[in-house]
């Protein structure tokens, strides 16, 4: 019975690895080494490969005006637009960042958006990934990125924002954890691999969960396993995290 479980715990990781790597990939990918890609665009860009970390990106040449880059896939139902941020109050990736969706390239609508909590690539800068808020609908073929008027007292620091990747797709994406207010949820110390947060349907759950039992709670399954001569109650959710509810003595 105990090998059973164990093989199925070890099925179930290998499900959610699978899972996390099935994502579609983009239809049009622009690492925006060059501006190629777009079939419109404003003239006030400038080309920037000064930071090794960063790598190609855009961001505004000598102006602090607003700046577009337009794209066209037929069938848009995503998009994921990178932005380079220099850590500070003149970079603000939520205000400085407005996107417009299209089905014909001449009557444009404004959408909301999400930005991802932030990816540091250094003390003074990071990376953001932009995604729309809520499903695009159906017959989008452009989509506009615009760079806004920064908030910088000087034209020599317009670089402080700008754009590195452009990926759309033709299938939705899930979503990437946002930049929220809640507070940090305290991780297990097991050595284990946790979400950023435990389910609480999971902890409530692990006080009934019978020895060698898998049970369902919500999108978790409940398993006991042995692992080095110990019982682990765990969770393991579609992704494949794992979050260790209980440990003890196998008998």
């Amino acid at each position: 019975m105990i090998k059973k479980f164990t093989s199925l715990f070890f099925c179930l990781l290998l499900l959610g690895s699978l899972c996390m790597v099935s994502a579609a990939e983009p239809t049009i990918t622009d690492e925006l080494g060059n501006l190629d890609k777009p079939v419109d665009k404003s003239d006030g860009w400038q080309l920037d490969a000064s930071l090794t970390l960063i790598g190609s990106w855009i961001n505004k040449m000598g102006n602090n005006d607003v700046q577009y880059v337009t794209y066209k896939m037929d069938n848009i139902k995503d998009f994921t637009l990178t932005i380079v941020s220099y850590v500070s109050e003149m970079s603000r990736p939520k205000s400085d960042v407005k996107i417009y969706l299209s089905k014909d390239g001449s009557d444009w609508n404004e959408i909301k958006f999400s930005v991802s909590k932030a990816t540091e690539v250094s003390a003074e800068w990071s990376t953001y990934e932009i995604t729309p808020s809520k499903s695009i609908g159906d017959g989008i073929s452009y989509v506009k990125f615009e760079l806004q008027v920064l908030s910088i007292a000087s034209v020599a620091n317009c670089y402080v924002t700008g754009f590195k990747k452009v990926e759309l797709f033709n299938t939705v994406q899930e979503a990437a954890p946002t930049v929220s207010s809640e507070p940090a949820v305290s991780r297990p110390t097991t050595g284990q691999i946790t979400p950023s947060k435990a389910p609480a349907t999971a902890q409530t759950a692990s006080a009934t969960a019978q020895k060698y039992v898998s049970a369902k709670s919500g999108s978790n399954t409940l398993i006991w396993v042995v692992v080095g001569g110990f019982l682990l109650l765990i969770a393991v959710n579609v992704t494949g995290y794992v979050l260790v509810l209980k440990k003890k003595k196998a008998e």
